[in-house]
């Protein structure tokens, strides 16, 4: 007794995918019933710790630079210890952190204030501040501290701003990290002032742009004006602020060579990576899907309403 030859092969076929699903299936089971017991790692539990301990001194520190004359009463940091999520009492934090932090004055008496022990000021140096002391060291020449302006090829401005600008930027720069609590809101030293900080805010970030929104964040700390947006278009020989998307974007127009980026940080090479590294995944797993639809296809399709032949001899 003979078979038809193609429907011996597609039996088989669907009962070699038939025993490698039993097959997976078991072994998925196999593995899932699998269980380790849990050990604790003292040395990596540490480093959670030393990262945490690191975290509060750091908030501690903003607080004392925000406040004038970076020193702080302690009265008002034990008021702040819940919102800067401080685990124990102001003293046995600052006794576990001697390194950083100093004490003066009598705490029982009420007047005593917290300050920094040491500080370094190049943590404090803009951007702008390290780039004139690195053509200062290349050059031999003093370079002070200054904005590059430069606007796009058939940009015009009145002569009334041009002016305006020429005489804003002879002012002498203003550090975001130095205190400004002593200068007037409407004053051209603040608004040099508010332009330092947004260029250090942009500079900072990876794509040097930032969302306008996320940038009014900041207005309290930093005592930008209600209208601080107007300084992006003031500005644009420094700053443009795109509107593509619907969302106001402040970008550093020096930071840019025409769509691109001059200076990309590395971690942007790291995320074009893993993004190539998706995207390669996902085409993989469609054209898999379309590999096993295709075979299923194969073994069901051909024979569906043929009868089996047979020859009897």
């Amino acid at each position: 007794m003979l078979f038809h030859r193609h429907a011996i092969s597609s039996h088989l076929n669907a009962s070699r995918s038939s025993t490698a699903v039993r097959v997976w299936i078991q072994f998925t089971a196999s593995i899932s019933s699998l269980k380790v017991v849990w050990r604790r790692d003292p040395k990596l539990d540490q480093a959670i710790e030393n990262d945490k301990a690191w975290r509060q001194c750091a908030k501690v520190v903003k607080e004392v630079l925000n406040e004038p004359g970076k020193v702080i009463p302690l009265r008002y940091l034990e008021k702040r210890r819940e919102r800067l999520r401080l685990t124990v009492k102001i003293q046995t934090f600052l006794s576990r952190n001697p390194e950083y932090f100093k004490l003066n004055g009598s705490p029982g008496e009420g007047n005593s204030y917290l300050e920094l022990v040491t500080w370094n000021p190049n943590f404090a140096k803009s951007v702008i501040e390290q780039r004139a002391d690195d053509e200062s060291k290349s050059t031999g020449i003093k370079i002070r501290p200054s904005f590059n302006w430069k606007l796009p090829s058939g940009f015009l401005i009145r002569k009334e701003m041009r002016e305006w600008i020429r005489d804003w930027m002879e002012l002498p720069y203003i550090s975001p990290y130095d205190d400004a609590s002593d200068l007037d809101q409407a004053s051209q030293e603040m608004e040099k002032r508010t332009v330092g900080v947004f260029h250090e805010l942009l500079s900072l970030s990876l794509y040097k742009r930032i969302p306008v929104p996320i940038l009014g964040k900041f207005t309290e700390e930093y005592r930008f004006s209600n209208a601080f947006s107007s300084v992006f278009t003031r500005h644009s020989g420094i700053f443009y602020m795109s509107l593509k998307g619907g969302i106001k974007t402040a970008m550093l127009r020096e930071a840019y060579k025409g769509d691109e980026l001059i200076d990309r940080d590395p971690l942007l090479e790291v995320n074009d990576n893993f993004i190539l590294l998706l995207a390669e995944g996902h085409k993989q797993r469609i054209e898999k899907l379309n590999l096993q639809k295709q075979a299923v296809e194969n073994n069901t399709t051909p024979n569906k309403g043929l009868p089996i032949v047979m020859h009897m001899e």
